[in-house]
């Protein structure tokens, strides 16, 4: 991780990241690794009780990852705004992460796995089918992207998917598990409490596979033609 000096992550929900990742987020921030959280949704429509008023609970879903982004050492966040449940892959969607992408110029992008099996949530499909084209297309001058003037192309070296069928990469998180714990439950109106306690269940489950306490997960996808790094 230490060879890492930026990475970008691309949530469909304020909580997607804390739970597939927030370990492996603690230990790149301990590391002085800069991160960058891009939440897409507002999360307006994540609760059960029909009489909550969807903006007010957007402003209290955006307060619960502020403070959890506190405790996993994220730099910053980026807030798209996209409405809840409703997220296209769209070349304007695209468009927007790419100029994030070259905006922060991160060695990796982390997002959801849009190939894990039976993902029925199109926010998490579209989400990470989207950050993946961004961070291929990213490094073309000609790339159709929001901002203006255009930024500096920049090419992404690693995609990180989370929450996926077909990991080939995985991260000791015994050190980290505490933080991530503590950074789920600021999700209150998600059931933190209830979410930390499965994610340390999941997390051990997960470690139990390699030999250590708690670990995460990962499907690494690497560039290939290696000439585009000089």
């Amino acid at each position: 991780m230490d060879k890492r000096k930026s990475i970008l992550v691309v949530a469909g929900h304020s909580d997607d990241a804390d739970y597939a990742c927030g370990g492996t987020l603690v230990k790149f921030a301990q590391e002085g690794v800069d991160t960058v959280l891009v939440v897409v949704t507002r999360g307006e429509k994540g609760t059960l009780d029909t009489g909550t008023d969807m903006n007010e609970f957007a402003k209290t879903r955006k307060k619960e990852q502020d403070n959890s982004a506190r405790v996993l050492g994220i730099s910053r966040i980026v807030y798209l705004g996209y409405s809840d449940h409703d997220v296209l892959p769209t070349h304007e969607f695209r468009a927007k992460l790419i100029d994030e992408i070259r905006r922060y110029k991160p060695d990796i992008v982390i997002t959801h796995d849009p190939w894990k099996r039976y993902e029925c949530h199109p926010d998490h499909r579209h989400t990470g089918m989207m950050a993946i084209e961004a961070a291929g297309f990213a490094l073309y001058s000609l790339e159709l992207t929001s901002a203006s003037p255009p930024l500096e192309p920049h090419l992404v070296a690693e995609i990180w998917l989370f929450n996926t069928d077909n990991p080939n990469h995985w991260v000791d998180i015994t050190d980290t598990i505490d933080k991530k714990l503590d950074a789920l439950r600021q999700h209150k109106s998600q059931l933190g409490e209830e979410m930390a306690n499965y994610a340390r269940r999941e997390n051990a489950k997960t470690g139990e596979t390699h030999g250590v306490e708690f670990a995460e997960e990962f499907r690494i996808l690497r560039r290939g033609f290696p000439y585009l790094y000089e």
